[in-house]
Parts: structure tokens; sequence; C-alpha cells
């Protein structure tokens, strides 16, 4: 698939996620899309916050160091808006989907016994399902339009990931917001475990040095 046909079918995804999330792909083909589709998004990004910048969307920041010349400080956040998008969308969101493709492929094929097709399938859906997130996120620098896209663009992702994965799965939807609800519940568990054992620790152990 190309460049010109992988970012047709991204948008595509935003409307029509259960026609167009059953494509078979493996992961590098995953992988492949995600980084082709993320290239006008990344684009727009960037334009959208240098506008910001240039607006004095961000002179908040900017007085809290008055020390810093106004140059120094634009070109600082200019790398620092670069920084974060590269680091964040190339590199933390694609690790993001083997850890997720991992975690829902054990709850949903060897825990729940719903799924139906590997890992690479569950990994494909993952990548389909965060296309709104991927493909709108530039709105957040856009001052009155970045309200709005907090709240609409995680459930419109969310959506998609369901459909995605049920398609991908060969499961009804049902079933995949099952899967996904136990996930959550059992991260919840974890975190909570987690909380409640550093607790007894904080108590427990200066106690026992005495």
């Amino acid at each position: 698939m190309g460049f010109t046909k992988n970012v047709k079918k991204s948008f595509r995804l935003l409307f029509s996620p259960g026609r167009e999330s059953a494509a078979k792909m493996d992961v590098m083909g995953a992988l492949k899309f995600y980084y082709g589709a993320s290239l006008i998004p990344l684009l727009l990004f960037l334009v959208f916050g240098f506008i910001a910048m240039k607006l004095g969307v961000f002179s908040g920041v900017l007085g809290m160091f008055p020390a810093t010349s106004s140059f120094m400080m634009n070109a600082g956040l200019n790398v620092l808006l670069v920084g974060f998008a590269l680091v964040y969308f190339w590199l933390l969101v694609p690790i993001g989907f083997f850890i997720d493709a991992a975690l829902y492929q054990l709850v949903g094929k060897y825990f729940l016994k719903l799924f139906k097709e590997d890992y690479e399938r569950t990994f494909t859906a993952m990548v389909f399902g965060c296309m709104p997130m991927l493909l709108l996120y530039w709105l957040f620098v856009i001052p009155g339009v970045n309200l709005l896209a907090f709240v609409v663009l995680p459930v419109w992702a969310l959506v998609t990931e369901v459909i995605a994965l049920s398609v991908q799965q060969k499961i009804t939807r049902l079933q995949s917001v099952a899967a996904m609800a136990v996930l959550a519940g059992l991260a919840v568990l974890v975190v909570l475990l987690i909380v409640y054992v550093g607790a007894l620790a904080f108590n427990v152990l200066p106690r026992a040095a005495r």
C-alpha cells in the first residue's frame, strides 16, 4: 500500500471504521501505515504550533522567564514543540501499540477466550483505533477548538478502537467492549495493589528498622 493510499485509508477510518478496519496487516505493515498516516498531522501540528507561538498563545510561559530573551525563548519553544511531536508520536505511541496489543491479546484470547485471531490482528486494531487522535491532534494547539478536541477525540478514538478490534478479531462489538473493560479493571487493580504495597512499605519498614 503506497503513501497516498495509506493517507486516504487513514481518513476513511475516521468515518467508516467498520468497513475500513477489515484490512489484514502484519506488524511491520501496520507500523508503516501508521508512520505514513502521521506525516500530514505532524506537519499541521508544527505549523499551527508555530502560529500559536507567534500570536502569543504561550506568552504566559515566556513570562515565567523574564531574564531570557524573547528570541531565545521562542527558539526554545520551537525546538521543544518539534521534539515533543517526534518523540511522542514516532516513538512512544508505537511502543504503546506493542504493549497494548500484548495485554489485549492475553486478556481477550487466553483469559476471556474471545479473540479468534493472532497478535498481529490485535496490533493492527490498536493502530486503526488511534486514527482520530493521530489525524486530528493538531487541533489541541488551536485556541477555542482545543477544549472541544480534548473531549471529543479520546471518545472518538475509543469508539474506533472498539470497532476495529471487533472486526480484526471477528467478535461482536459488545465482546470488544468487554475485553477492554476487563483489561481496564485489571489495570486499576494492579495500580491499587502497587499503592497498597507502597503504603505498607512506608508504614511498616520504618517501624521494622527501629
